[in-house]
Parts: C-alpha cells; structure tokens; sequence
C-alpha cells in the first residue's frame, strides 16, 4: 500500500464495544472495544501514506 500511494484497511467489530448491550458478555464488549482502539491507533501511522484506516460497527435490526 505505501508503495501505491494508497489503500485501505477496514475492520469489522460489532455494536458491543461502543455500548453497553446485554446481549454479549463482557469479554466481548473489551475485544470488541480493544478493536476500536486499535484501529483509531494505527489510523494515524500510514496516513501521511494515503493509506485509510476504518472500523465498521453494524447495528442490528
């Protein structure tokens, strides 16, 4: 990707690590949350690359 200028990394977690869901344990809700964070991390570093760093966080019906 920093060789092209440009790309993008996308990460898939679920609504448990944003709020509090009595659907999921709480051991989800801190991998889910760990996710997160991770990704708004490493969201900074290949910026300056053109490379965009995104979570995805569905919300069930």
């Amino acid at each position: 990707m920093k060789r092209q200028g440009r790309g993008k990394i996308v990460n898939l977690v679920s609504i448990a690590g944003r709020a509090l869901s009595d659907d999921s344990s709480s051991a989800c809700a801190a991998a889910r949350g760990g996710v997160i964070a991770f990704t708004r991390k490493i969201a900074r570093e290949p910026g300056p690359f053109g490379i965009a760093v995104n979570a995805v966080a569905p919300i069930p019906r």
